[in-house]
């Protein structure tokens, strides 16, 4: 009867995983901690974090991004909301189209220094679903895709 119990118990554990990956479930935020690569060959460099989701809309302001915020040392811990949304208005007719992105979608990292204008930010980083894990870790500048990640 054991043996019976354990395999109900896994197989169900199995079905409750697989609804939750399914993008239908509750979408969560995650932790991403981004170590500044530039400090190991001096002063540090500071940056903004962006994130870029996948389904970009053609507008012509440059590539929507999320401000998932500074990076000021060696380090720092950041949160990647579970969702975002971008309104796009027509400026003729007035007409509005919302573009909308979760943690279940796909998404890069990039970043940009006071020095650079935000419509020439750009991923510098691999895309990757946050939703898969709770936490990520990055290494930037670089541009590598996120990994999962310890606590930050």
């Amino acid at each position: 009867m054991h043996g019976k119990a354990t395999l109900t118990s896994g197989a169900a554990l199995l079905i409750l995983l697989a609804g939750c990956s399914d993008g239908t479930g509750p979408v969560l935020p995650s932790k991403l901690l981004v170590t500044n690569t530039s400090c190991a060959a001096g002063p540090c460099l500071t940056f903004e974090v962006l994130a870029f989701p996948e389904n970009q809309p053609n507008t012509p302001g440059g590539l929507w991004s999320l401000d998932l915020g500074g990076v000021t040392g060696t380090s720092a811990c950041l949160t990647i909301p579970a969702s975002a949304a971008f309104t796009i208005t027509d400026a003729g007719s007035g007409a509005k189209r919302v573009v909308r992105w979760t943690t279940a979608q796909r998404a890069s990292i990039g970043f940009v220094t006071s020095s650079q204008s935000r419509l020439q930010a750009s991923p510098s980083t691999g895309a990757f679903v946050a939703a898969h894990s709770a936490v990520w870790s990055v290494a930037l500048p670089g541009n590598t895709a996120p990994v999962p990640g310890r606590e930050c």
